[in-house]
């Protein structure tokens, strides 16, 4: 008898302790959740987290989309709408920054070919800064309306800067071909209206009519200057 009471005693003891301690874990658990689970996760896996302030507004988004993952970090107060976006979509990996004053103000992407593109204030491009099909570099400025009116450019025989009217239609170059210097005007037809370069004889100044009559100075290969005239038909005279 006294021996089966002496083991109720016991397990009375064992059960309260078992009991406090189960309590003191979930109060450790409680008291500090963040190292509750840091401790029992390594990883967190989830589509997309989002950070947000005391008062609920986002700061930081980091998510994934079907090219990839993306993290976008937000200004506070007035500058609530200045961004920076980190993201990969179909063209690549791009960074865009976006002040409270600008749509978007810088985009710099890493495509098959990589572009820097600057914005004015009401989001249109307004530089472009990039690498063509060609892999030369390209410089390109455009109009409060997005039109492209100049662009600095590699030809095949060297660097050319090039200027368009409101329309985007290219009205003078400045470049070099195989002899040397080259200026090239058009028309606002897109017709070309004049030249000014150097062939293998020395300097040349061409002039072109809306038909087929021409005129043109130069030097020929005699070092003689040499003044000649086209009619409509064609002819030199």
């Amino acid at each position: 008898m006294f021996k089966l009471q002496n083991w109720k005693t016991k397990l009375v003891y064992i059960g309260f302790g078992s009991f406090f301690g189960c309590l003191c874990a979930i109060i450790g658990m409680l008291a500090s959740p963040v190292r509750a689970q840091y401790d029992k996760f390594d990883t967190i896996q989830c589509s997309r987290l989002e950070i947000v302030d005391a008062v609920g507004q986002k700061d930081v988004v980091l998510g994934s989309s079907e090219h990839g993952g993306y993290v976008h970090v937000y200004g506070k107060g007035e500058d609530k709408k200045t961004a920076v976006l980190l993201l990969i979509n179909e063209r690549g990996a791009h960074i865009a920054v976006t002040s409270r004053y600008a749509k978007s103000s810088v985009i710099l992407g890493a495509t098959q070919n990589g572009h820097l593109h600057l914005y004015g204030k009401d989001g249109k491009p307004a530089v472009e800064l990039g690498i063509n099909e060609h892999g030369n570099g390209v410089v390109n400025v455009s109009d409060k309306d997005g039109t492209t009116v100049a662009g600095l450019l590699v030809l095949k025989h060297g660097g050319a800067v090039s200027v368009s009217d409101k329309d985007g239609k290219p009205t003078a170059l400045l470049g070099v071909d195989e002899n040397g210097g080259l200026v090239r005007v058009w028309s606002k037809d897109e017709v070309l209206s004049s030249i000014l370069g150097v062939n293998e004889h020395g300097g040349i100044v061409g002039v072109y009519g809306k038909g087929e009559g021409a005129a043109a100075m130069g030097i020929n290969e005699y070092g003689n200057g040499v003044i000649s005239t086209w009619d409509k038909n064609g002819y030199r005279q």
